[in-house]
């Protein structure tokens, strides 16, 4: 008398026949589905595992290799895969929990927010550097002035640096003039 044991199917199928591996139904478990004779994860989901689970990819990914930030394969719209994890682009910032990558200050060239305080690097093309106490705001290199807008001002040629106006100098170039400045004076 010739006797088969039973043997469990693999765990993403809930029934199979011939083998382990060919499902003829899956298991109803979010991101699962079945193609052919197998039960694979959705896309934007991964069998990490084993366990019959497929679980989320993280927010940044499309598709990926695990549910970590740094486990990508294939990013959002706009987002950068680099080794592995799908990066905002320069200019934008990461909210911490959607794909989206939001702007950052115009001042700034990378933030790690929507504000003016929140710049890590500025944009020199608007003569801004950012400010060596920790508030990460970018403020106007040395020989321009800030008057509100995007792009700093220029200082007259003679001020080292100036204050809300061109010729209202702080410090004067002492290669160019070599007098020091009084109060209400110029270079």
């Amino acid at each position: 008398m010739n006797v088969q044991a039973c043997q469990q199917c693999s765990a993403s199928c809930l029934t199979c026949a011939v083998n382990t591996y060919s499902c003829t139904s899956c298991l109803t478990t979010p991101g699962r589905y079945k193609a052919g004779f197998s039960c694979l994860c959705s896309t934007g989901y991964v069998d990490i595992y084993l366990n019959g689970t497929c679980s989320l990819c993280h927010y940044s990914c499309i598709t990926c290799t695990s549910a970590t930030s740094a486990g990508c394969s294939t990013c959002t719209t706009n987002r950068i895969l680099t080794f592995g994890s799908c990066l905002c682009p320069a200019g934008t910032y990461d909210t911490g929990n959607s794909s989206i990558c939001l702007s950052c200050a115009s001042t700034c060239s990378q933030c790690t927010n929507g504000l003016a305080s929140g710049c890590t690097a500025c944009n020199s093309i608007y003569f801004r550097t950012l400010n060596p106490s920790p508030t990460g705001t970018c403020i106007c290199q040395i020989g321009y002035y800030d008057v509100g807008v995007l792009t700093c001002l220029a200082c007259y040629q003679q001020c080292l640096s100036c204050w809300s106006s061109s010729t209202n100098c702080t410090s004067c170039d002492s290669v160019i003039n070599h007098r020091t400045i009084t109060a209400s004076d110029t270079c």
